[in-house]
Formats: structure tokens, C-alpha cells, sequence
């Protein structure tokens, strides 16, 4: 793997709610590469982006969202991939390490 790769890390855990193993991990990896936190969408008006740099090298992202479902709902995911998109545009990443940090299962 190549360890000059950004790492994207999808979170159900809000980045300030409480400092746990997850910050911790994140925030000792930011360190040495790049890293973005994409912390589950909130219900909005509009969309867009509320951002935070906790620490050099590290990007938490809120997406606050128009649609009324909690977590990473598949009407979120439709709605949060342009959003992407456009952040990881914004933010110059071409190429990325993708984790999906969250204790729900998938179906």
C-alpha cells in the first residue's frame, strides 16, 4: 500500500462529542499522511459542508443534508456522493485509502 495515500475515513462517531480510540488512531496517523473524517450526514436546509482542522494534517467534515434519514441511509449515500465528490475535488485527492469506521453491519 502506498502510505503517501490520504486516507478517507467515514465515521458514525462525531469528532468532538468524546476524544476515543478513533481520534486518538486518527489524529496520531495525521502525523505522517493526510487525513479527511467524514462524520454521518445531519438533517439541513441546504446542503453543504460544515469543516474543522482539530490538528496539522487531519479534516473533519459534517455533510449536513436535506434528507430526513439518520446515519449512513442509503437515501444519504445519494445524496452525500456528489457531495464527495466535490469535497475530494476541493481538497486535491486524485487517490485515496477509503475506511468505513462504523459498528453497523451491512445487508
Amino acid at each position: 500500500m502506498n502510505s503517501e495515500l490520504p486516507i478517507i475515513v467515514f465515521c458514525h462517531l462525531r469528532w468532538n462529542f468524546v476524544f476515543q480510540r478513533p481520534q486518538h488512531l486518527l489524529s496520531r496517523l495525521a502525523q505522517h499522511r493526510r487525513v479527511i473524517v467524514i462524520e454521518e450526514p445531519e438533517r439541513a436546509n441546504e446542503q453543504r459542508w460544515e469543516t474543522q482542522t482539530p490538528c496539522p494534517g487531519l479534516l473533519v467534515c459534517k455533510p449536513l443534508t436535506t434528507i430526513d434519514a439518520h446515519g449512513f441511509h442509503d437515501a444519504q449515500l445519494s445524496a452525500m456522493a456528489p457531495m464527495v465528490k466535490e469535497l475530494l475535488a476541493r481538497e486535491n485527492v486524485d487517490e485515496c485509502v477509503a475506511w468505513f469506521y462504523t459498528p453497523m453491519r451491512f445487508r
